[in-house]
């Protein structure tokens, strides 16, 4: 059987023949496989976004069509590929929202799939197979072994996975909110901290000393390559100190709350840690949000974005034994979104089920709103600058970070949300870049 490895948004991956299979989730990344038949040479590219906000410093040129498909085409050809032999797949690029002429102006994906196109025709690489626009992920699948090409829907492989159980009753919901592991008291004195004014480093390094396995876990993740410290950090004073109050409390709550997601896996979860990947993308994204449009503080979009779907973790067992069936209702009806779906099979949504949880752990109330109506556009009368970052946060990880979790884009509140941040094209570009989207994977594996 070929190991799999998953290429992450702005990367490529170039090989000879080996036994390997190459993988991109793609939503409004697109993906591009050539292939060399001939020669035994192929790659798999995962393009972010179309070009950089800068042309004078491109930190990172592989995640821009522009900068990075010269480069791709160089490393297939160093390898043993000769260009008239080469044969293009292209896949990805869905559409952010409904055509119209300002949805147009955030398409970057289909603006990326028009740079691709552009470079194979001046390149004289021929086309085969195109499978881009439309408002679903797809995977790209490249076999190096025997040299083929698959593009499906996101999360169809699994239509066969599960098992039929007897759908769930209220009763049976509710019993499972309530054996929840309760939010430790330590996880709740963090978050009060978080949205203090007045938070002191000795009170932060206090509260997370208690705690031996979060102390580890924290100087671990310090000292590794995602913050890459100058100096060894060995205690929780110097990682205070490197990453700064507020920082070492946002890392310490999403340690916590990764302990709720790590153990829902298996239903909305299309890969290992999906739906911790998926918040911490939102909370990250949010973050970026609230930084850009100065609008509410980056602390609170983070930690909103953290929790936004923690009621997920109630539902994800039931999904799990119902997942073909949540898949034909998911994808076959294009009226019906995933909390349609939810309601559909379940009698409740996970915003239902998160609001539940929210009043159980007697969470803040910006944040149990949060929880219970980020899917409700009309709803965003009380916090309306925290709700439309968080719909703008989540849109985004679900467009462009594709193949987390089971979703479907319901790009139909993205322009309201931008329109009500007062944010440009520029603007979302700059936050797209800001984004770690390759970096969710490492990161959430050293929590």
């Amino acid at each position: 059987m070929n190991r799999i490895e998953t290429i992450a948004s702005g990367e490529f991956f170039v090989t000879n023949k080996t036994d390997i299979s190459a993988q991109a989730f793609l939503g409004s990344c697109v993906g591009l496989a050539i292939l060399d038949t001939e020669a035994e040479v192929g790659g798999i590219y995962h393009i972010l976004l179309p070009e950089p906000s800068s042309k004078i410093s491109v930190p990172d040129p592989k995640k821009y069509a522009l900068t990075g498909l010269p480069l791709f085409l160089q490393e297939l050809e160093k390898t043993g590929a000769r260009r008239e032999n080469m044969k293009a797949y292209l896949g990805g690029g869905a559409l952010m929202g409904d055509v119209s002429d300002i949805d147009l102006a955030f398409d970057f994906g289909g603006r990326t799939t028009e740079l691709v196109e552009k470079f194979l025709t001046e390149n004289k690489i021929e086309l085969v197979q195109e499978e881009t626009g439309g408002y679903f992920g797809y995977k790209m699948t490249v076999d190096f072994l025997n040299f083929k090409v698959d593009l499906s829907l996101t999360g169809s492989n699994f239509m066969q996975r599960r098992k039929h159980d007897v759908i769930p009753e209220l009763e049976d919901i509710d019993s499972v909110i309530q054996k929840i592991k309760p939010i430790p008291q330590i996880a709740l004195k963090v978050i009060r901290m978080i949205h203090s004014s007045e938070v002191s480093m000795a009170t932060i390094g206090e509260e997370i000393r208690q705690d031996q396995v979060l102390t580890a876990k924290i100087i671990n993740l310090c000292n590794s390559a995602y913050f890459n410290p100058k100096n060894k950090i060995d205690n929780i004073d110097q990682a205070v100190v490197m990453l700064g109050e507020r920082r070492i409390l946002l890392l310490t709550f999403s340690i916590f709350t990764e302990y709720y997601y790590k153990d829902a896996d298996n239903g909305y979860s299309l890969c290992k840690g999906g739906l911790f990947q998926h918040a911490l993308g939102v909370a990250k994204a949010a973050e970026e949000i609230a930084r850009e449009t100065k609008k509410i503080e980056v602390e609170l979009a983070y930690t909103a974005g953290l929790l936004h779907d923690i009621g997920k973790i109630v539902l994800d067992q039931w999904v799990d034994h119902f997942y073909p069936m949540f898949y034909r209702n998911l994808y076959n009806d294009q009226n019906l979104s995933l909390v349609d779906v939810e309601r559909k099979v379940f009698q409740i949504d996970h915003t239902e089920a998160g609001a539940k949880l929210a009043k159980l752990w007697d969470l803040p109330e910006r944040l149990a709103y949060t929880i219970e109506f980020h899917h409700q556009l009309d709803k965003y009368d009380a916090y309306p600058y925290l709700m439309h970052i968080i719909n703008l946060a989540n849109l985004l990880v679900s467009s462009f970070k594709a193949g987390l979790v089971l979703t479907k884009f319901e790009e139909k509140s993205l322009m309201a949300s931008v329109q009500h941040l007062g944010l440009d094209s520029n603007q979302i570009l700059h936050i797209l870049e800001r984004i770690p989207f390759n970096n969710l994977h490492s990161f959430s594996e050293k929590l």
